[in-house]
């Protein structure tokens, strides 16, 4: 596995540790289960703009940080619409994820 990759690998496994934490103290419950596929845009954009941020690319405002979190509410079969076409955009794109974008 390359450096990246292993890099990515590490990432996911980390937001999805600090995700179930969250889910499970909300739930004051530690046996809840995740389903990550519910998820897969938000964890696959979380990754990309995590990565971003730690290379030095890209620096987050506030707007993008809202941005990212409505992410989890996007599933599968569910369009996410936007106008800004800065870093959420592009991480979606970067991250494969274009089906979910709303196209006009």
């Amino acid at each position: 596995m390359n450096k990246k990759k292993e890099k990515e690998t590490r990432a996911k496994l980390y937001i999805r540790e600090v995700i179930a934490d969250r889910v499970k103290t909300q739930f004051n419950d530690p046996k809840v289960e995740i389903d990550w596929n519910f998820f897969k845009l938000f964890e696959n954009v979380f990754t990309s703009i995590i990565m971003n941020c730690a290379s030095g690319a890209i620096t987050l405002s506030k707007n993008d940080i809202n941005d990212l979190f409505q992410l989890i509410y996007v599933h599968p079969g569910m369009k996410f619409w936007t106008q800004d076409t800065k870093n959420i955009y592009k991480a979606i794109i970067k991250s494969g994820m274009n089906d979910y974008l709303y196209k006009v």
